[in-house]
């Protein structure tokens, strides 16, 4: 399943005869992953979250990706931006922590894949509308204005940390999705 635009030929017999039609098959690049950095973070820090492709993709204009910060039962919805990535199959997503950001229970990323601009494969198509995952929890936690957070005060670089600081489609908070009473769908897990 190699991401591009392929020429199938399809063949069919019956007591009438044979017929073949070549036919154009598209096969659109999708995003099969999701990092974030971990910690915690206040106003002014910026965090990222890594989308992976099954292949190289192009960036046009700004695409951005949505995140839930707050509470569950009430979250502000925010953008992360495109900060950098195009022509490799990684492209980063960057949010800056503003004044009256709190969530003590992780920034959740939903599963739309990035609007506001385009990704694309080399051939010219789309990338799937949708992340490979469902409720996922990133391990961000964003401090009340003025709380303990990562680095110095007020630094606008990235904050970092190691592989073992790394998240990949998982949730510091294992709860069980609505109605799935088999609890197969554990949120921050690939669906």
């Amino acid at each position: 399943n190699v991401p591009g635009i392929y020429a199938v030929t399809v063949r069919a017999a019956n007591t009438e005869g044979t017929a073949t039609a070549t036919l154009r098959l598209a096969i659109h690049p999708a995003a099969v992953g999701v990092t974030s950095a971990q910690g915690v973070f206040r106003v002014g820090q910026r965090f990222g979250i890594t989308v992976h492709y099954n292949t190289a993709v192009t960036v046009v204009g700004t695409p951005k990706l949505t995140l839930a910060i707050g509470p569950a039962g009430a979250p502000n919805f925010k953008d992360a931006t495109y900060a950098s990535g195009s022509g490799t199959n990684e492209l980063v997503f960057e949010y800056a922590v503003a004044h009256g950001d709190e969530d003590s229970d992780g920034v959740q990323l939903l599963p739309s894949a990035p609007n506001g601009g385009t990704v694309c494969d080399a051939s010219g198509l789309s990338a799937s509308p949708t992340l490979p995952v469902r409720y996922f929890s990133s391990g961000i936690v964003i401090a009340a204005d003025g709380g303990p957070g990562l680095g110095s005060g007020g630094s606008t670089e990235p904050a970092t940390a190691g592989a073992e600081g790394r998240r990949r489609n998982g949730s510091a908070r294992m709860r069980v999705v609505e109605g799935d009473s088999n609890r197969a769908l554990i949120t921050g897990f690939v669906v």
